[in-house]
C-alpha cells in the first residue's frame, strides 16, 4: 500500500469547493486528509499515524473501496443506473458487516489498536447506510470497549456517548442484545474507575438484556455472570464470586459438549468438519468464549483447594481445550487437556467420565496435528496424554 502525499489545497469560500475538500476526509478521524493511497487513490489520512493504524484493514478491502467510492458513470438508461446504485449499496453493506466483524474478532483476541480502525471504519459506513440506527451503535460500542481496555478512559467515555445519544433516540427500537453490548460496556468503564457496585448493577442488567434475546444460559450470556464473578472476587465474596465462575463454565461445558461430539465424529469426512460451529458460534464468539473461560480460570486456580474443586479446574480446562480446538488450534488445546488431566489426578473414581473426556480431547488433537505434520512431510505425531 503506497501513498500519495497532498498539499492542503487553499479555501475558497464556496460551495463547489467544500464539496471537493470533503472527498479528502481522513478514514478514521475526518480530519483533511493530506496522505492519499495510490492503489484506490479514494481513502485519505491526516497523516502516518492514522495510516499505521488503518493500513492492515485497508490492504484487505482497498479494491472494494476504489468501486464503491467511484462516481458512477452517466447512463441514459435508468434501469441501468439504478442497477449500478443497489449494487454498489450491497457492496457496502458488504464492507460495513466484514469490518464490523473484524473489529469484534480483533477484540476478543485482545488485538486493540487493531480492532479500533475496523470498528471506526464500520460505524461510518453504517451511519451512511442505516443513519442513527442499531447498526451504527455496535461499531461504537467496539470500539469504546478497546479504548477501556488500552486504557484510555476519556475516549471510551466519547464513544459511548455517542452510542447513548442514539440510545435515547431510538430506545424502543433497540434490541436487547444491543442494550446488552451497552451495558457490558458501561460495566467495564465503571469497573476501570473502580466503581463497583455502579458496575455491578450495569452486568447484571446486560445478563438480563441477554436473557431477554437469548436465553439465560446461552454462550452469550455467560459474559456477564463472568463479570459479576470477578467484582465479588475484588469485593472478597469469595463463595458468590465461585458460584458465579462456576456457572459461566457451566454454560460453556454445555455449548462445547455437543459441538466437540459431532465435530469428532466427522473426522473421517473432512468436507463437513466444523459446519456445526460455523451454525452455532462465529469466531467472534470462540475468542469471547476463550476470554472469558481464562478470566474464570485465572481466578478459579487463585482459590483453588479453598472455594474451587479439582472438578470445577478439571471443568474449566476442558472447555477451554474445546474452545480452542473448535478454533483449530489445536496445540494449545491439547496443552489444556493435559493440564486438566493433572487437576483430575486429585477426582475420586466418580469423576472418571471426566478424565475420559480430557484423554480424548488428547487423542483428537493429536489425529489433526499428525495429519498437519504429514501434509508437510514431518515426522509422526504421538500422543503423551495417556
Amino acid at each position: 500500500m503506497q501513498l500519495i502525499n497532498r498539499e492542503r489545497p487553499p479555501v475558497k469560500v464556496t460551495l463547489l469547493a467544500k464539496k471537493n475538500s470533503d472527498k479528502n476526509k481522513c478514514e478514521l478521524c475526518n480530519a483533511y486528509g493530506s496522505l492519499q493511497c495510490a492503489n484506490c487513490k479514494v481513502t485519505f489520512y491526516c497523516g502516518q499515524k492514522h495510516f499505521l493504524m488503518d493500513k492492515e484493514l485497508h490492504s484487505d478491502i482497498c479494491p472494494r473501496l476504489k468501486v464503491v467510492r467511484t462516481p458512477i458513470e452517466f447512463s441514459p438508461d435508468n434501469d441501468t443506473r439504478e442497477r449500478m446504485i443497489k449494487q454498489r449499496r450491497i457492496l457496502l453493506e458488504e464492507l460495513c458487516s466484514y469490518t464490523y466483524q473484524k473489529g469484534q474478532s480483533l477484540m476478543e483476541e485482545g488485538k486493540y489498536v487493531k480492532a479500533i480502525p475496523a470498528a471506526t471504519v464500520s460505524a461510518n459506513y453504517a451511519k451512511h447506510l442505516f443513519g442513527m440506527s442499531s447498526n451504527y451503535i455496535s461499531p461504537l460500542l467496539v470500539a469504546a470497549e478497546c479504548y477501556v481496555h488500552l486504557g484510555k478512559l476519556d475516549v471510551a467515555d466519547k464513544f459511548l456517548a455517542r452510542a447513548l445519544d442514539v440510545e435515547i433516540v431510538r430506545s424502543e427500537t433497540l434490541s436487547h442484545d444491543v442494550k446488552a453490548l451497552i451495558r457490558r460496556n458501561e460495566g467495564l468503564i465503571n469497573l476501570a474507575k473502580n466503581n463497583l457496585d455502579e458496575a455491578l448493577q450495569c452486568f447484571a442488567e446486560e445478563i438480563y438484556q441477554n436473557t431477554e434475546a437469548y436465553n439465560p444460559t446461552h454462550f452469550r450470556t455467560s459474559g456477564g455472570y463472568c463479570y459479576l464473578g470477578y467484582i465479588f472476587y475484588i469485593k472478597g465474596e469469595y463463595l458468590v464470586a465461585a458460584s458465579l465462575f462456576k456457572q459461566t463454565v457451566d454454560i460453556w461445558v454445555n455449548t462445547v459438549d455437543p459441538l466437540i461430539e459431532e465435530m469428532t465424529t466427522q473426522l473421517m469426512v473432512p468436507m463437513f468438519a466444523g459446519e456445526t460451529k460455523k451454525k452455532l458460534m462465529s469466531d467472534c464468539d470462540n475468542f469471547q468464549g476463550l476470554k472469558i473461560l481464562t478470566k474464570c480460570y485465572s481466578h478459579m486456580e487463585e482459590d483453588s483447594g479453598h472455594v474451587m474443586l479439582p472438578i470445577d479446574m478439571v471443568r474449566v480446562c476442558y472447555a477451554l481445550a474445546a474452545l480452542l480446538y473448535i478454533g483449530e488450534r489445536y496445540v494449545e488445546s491439547k496443552a489444556r487437556a493435559y493440564r486438566g488431566l493433572v487437576f483430575a489426578k486429585h477426582l475420586p473414581p466418580k469423576f472418571d467420565n471426566w478424565r475420559k473426556k480430557l484423554q480424548e480431547m488428547g487423542k483428537y488433537n493429536d489425529r489433526k496435528l499428525f495429519k498437519e505434520e504429514k501434509s508437510l512431510g514431518s515426522p509422526s505425531f504421538t500422543s503423551q496424554m495417556d
